[in-house]
């Protein structure tokens, strides 16, 4: 498994980033993936995004019908598996990752990875440490408070925040 918050560091770094809101689309850009945003197709099953890659510029897909908490993770997930997961090809035909029910049940490896990135680059560990410390400073106790203030500063969503902190060890109240 990459190391995946080291990878996060060097990303951010690399792209002059260094508070909230982490700029995904310049990210993707800055490693030269196209971004392309369209609504799922009507009776299908809902897809969220998606990796294409062929003989050029690598294309990351967004469902343009989703919030734009839900695009931000899709293009973080499908930059994950871009810098991730690059070395496995298929003969003739280009990478297709779907974000669906099946990766948002977090059972496939590669998956699990891209969500972590995905969460990593979004909400970067020393970044949310640090914007604890700030509400810690400013004396905000009520958990929902919290949670409002760092989903607004991340522009993510308050589910994301609270997995995210969760994941970090920050305990909930019960």
């Amino acid at each position: 498994m990459p190391n995946i918050e080291s990878m996060v560091r060097d990303l951010l770094e690399k792209n002059g980033v260094k508070s909230a809101p982490v700029p995904v689309e310049r990210i993707a850009d800055s490693l030269g993936a196209r971004l392309v945003y369209e609504p799922s197709r009507e009776g299908e099953e809902e897809v969220y995004g998606m990796l294409y890659r062929d003989e050029g510029q690598p294309v990351i897909g967004v469902n343009s019908t989703n919030h734009i908490h839900r695009q931000r993770f899709t293009i973080a997930h499908e930059i994950g598996h871009l810098l991730c997961h690059e070395g496995k090809m298929y003969v003739d035909s280009p990478i297709i990752r779907y974000r669906d029910s099946k990766s948002a049940l977090a059972i496939d490896k590669e998956e699990i990875e891209a969500n972590g990135f995905a969460a990593e680059l979004l909400m970067p560990k020393d970044f949310v440490e640090k914007s604890l410390q700030v509400i810690g400073k400013k004396k905000i106790l009520d958990w929902k408070k919290i949670v409002g203030r760092i989903s607004k500063e991340y522009k993510v969503s308050a589910q994301m925040v609270e997995f995210r902190l969760k994941n970090l060890g920050i305990s909930f109240p019960e």
